[in-house]
This record gives structure tokens, C-alpha cells and sequence, in this order.
């Protein structure tokens, strides 16, 4: 009986060991994330012709840009004739060209710049520039803006007939007007532009006008106002080389090369500025 027991426990035992599920296998792996849908990135919002044009004017400093921007606003002003926000704008596309092709019409260490072929662009692009300014400053007359790119057009619309020309029929006396416009809304303007305006004319300026002393005079009140103006510092520099001071024509030259152009104005032809502050020095050199 003992026996019978003790088999009927070892089957017993062996058939629950029968009855035991097999263990698990490994579950198998996770599928990897899935990502999500993609999103398509929001188109581009296109600039209107306005809104490009008045990044040309705020950016870019190379000729064809400007040519652009004037394309641009020629069209805007034909679809709304006499709107004073497009004539400025227009003007000052027109004064960024020939700024950009004639350097500024940057008084020079040796000659000047009313060559022939700039005075073929002053007199291409400087009579509208000026008519659509002056129209402008007569509604605007104390608006900086429309008083700088005013004097700007006049300036090469003036030089287009050469420097004495300009001089025996008078505009000269409106040409110093429009500095002292300037002047008198901001003396800070442009970096003084105003003083470099009396200045530049006093240094390339024919006998009686020419006056070196106070070409410095003008040059020396720019650059106390903005002493790091690459532009500035030049024309101290030129007065002084004019007047024979060497000393601080290569001292304001030796600036001028070496430093970087700051003003939006300035950049467009910091090229030129360089190129005669280098000459200057060079110059200079063969007098020591």
C-alpha cells in the first residue's frame, strides 16, 4: 500500500508538471515610432514691388540694384501720378545711381570728377531726380529726408554743365542753399553732410570762389560732429593737402584708407574714398 502511494505521487506530480504552461517566449520588439505627417513649410510670402524696392534702397549698394529699385518705383509713380511717398523714393533710386556710378561726385586729390562721361549720367538721371524732389520739398519743406535727397539731386543735376558753367549760371548760391537747409533740421544729418556740401564747393570751387580756409573750416566742423566718417576724415585730409599741410592730410588720409565706411550714403562709393585717400599718401610720399 505504501508503495502504491508513493507511484501515485510521482504521477500525480509529473502530470501537474504536465499541466504547467510553457514559458513565455520574448515578446518580440517594439515597431519603431512612426513619424508624424509631415507638415509642408509655409510658402514664402512674395515681396509686392514696393516692399523690394525699399529694401534695395535700405541694403543694397551696387548699381544694378538701384537701377532696379528705379524701374520699380517708375512703375508705382505711373499708376498714381504725383504721390509725394513715390517721388522721393524715385529721386532717391535716382540719386543711388548716380551716386553709385559717378562716386558720389567725390572731390578729388588731383582733377575732378565732371568727367565727360559723368556728366553724361548727371544729365541723364539729374533733371527728373530734381523735379521729383523739389516737387516733394515744396509740400514737405521740413522734411530732412526729402531736403538731403534734394540737395543730392541738385548737385549732379548742377555738375552735369561742368563746375564753372554751374558757377557763371548761379548754382552755386542754390546749391549752398539746399546745404544750409539741411543745416538748419539737423546738423548731425548724414554725418554733417551739410558742412561737406560748403566744403567740397569751396575746394572745386574756379578762382574767386575756390577758398581752401574755408573749405577746412566746413571739413573740420563734419568731422568733430562724426569723427569715425571715412568720408569726413577724407575731406579734412583733402583741405589740408589743398592748404599744403601734409602733416594732417597723410595723418586723415592714413584714416581714411585704413578705416571701414559706416553711413549707408558713404558705403555706396567707399571705394572711390579709398582709392584717393591712397593717392593722396602716394603723393605725399614723393614731397617728403
Amino acid at each position: 500500500m505504501y508503495r502504491i502511494l508513493i507511484v501515485a505521487s510521482i504521477l500525480s506530480a509529473v502530470g501537474a508538471r504536465a499541466e504547467e504552461p510553457a514559458p513565455d517566449k520574448a515578446p518580440p520588439p517594439a515597431p519603431p515610432p512612426t513619424a508624424p505627417p509631415a507638415v509642408d513649410a509655409p510658402a514664402p510670402v512674395e515681396k509686392t514691388p514696393l516692399q523690394e524696392g525699399d529694401e534695395i534702397l535700405a541694403s543694397k549698394h551696387d548699381t544694378k540694384s538701384f537701377e532696379h529699385a528705379v524701374a520699380i518705383f517708375q512703375a508705382e509713380l505711373a499708376k498714381k501720378p504725383g504721390d509725394l511717398d513715390l517721388s522721393l523714393k524715385l529721386c532717391t533710386s535716382l540719386n543711388a545711381v548716380m551716386r553709385a556710378k559717378t562716386q558720389g561726385n567725390l572731390a578729388l586729390v588731383n582733377g575732378t570728377s565732371d568727367t565727360p562721361a559723368n556728366k553724361r549720367i548727371w544729365s541723364e538721371h539729374g533733371k527728373r531726380s530734381h523735379e521729383l524732389c523739389s516737387a516733394v520739398q515744396k509740400a514737405r519743406p521740413k522734411d530732412l529726408e526729402t531736403a538731403l535727397q534734394t540737395a543730392e539731386a541738385y548737385m549732379y543735376l548742377s555738375s552735369s554743365m561742368g563746375i564753372i558753367q554751374a558757377v557763371m549760371s548761379g548754382a552755386a548760391n542754390q546749391y549752398k542753399k539746399n546745404a544750409d537747409a539741411i543745416l538748419a533740421l539737423d546738423k548731425t544729418a548724414d554725418d554733417d553732410v551739410g558742412d561737406i556740401y560748403h566744403g567740397a564747393f569751396y575746394t572745386v570751387a574756379p578762382w574767386p570762389m575756390n577758398d581752401v580756409k574755408k573749405a577746412r573750416e566746413h571739413f573740420a566742423k563734419a568731422a568733430a560732429i562724426a569723427p569715425r566718417s571715412v568720408r569726413n576724415r577724407y575731406y579734412v585730409g583733402l583741405g589740408a593737402f589743398k592748404d599744403g599741410d601734409l602733416v594732417t592730410a597723410e595723418r586723415e588720409f592714413t584714416f581714411a584708407r585704413d578705416n571701414p565706411c559706416t553711413t549707408k550714403s558713404e558705403i555706396d562709393f567707399c571705394a572711390a574714398i579709398k582709392a584717393q585717400a591712397k593717392l593722396g599718401l602716394e603723393l605725399i610720399a614723393k614731397k617728403k
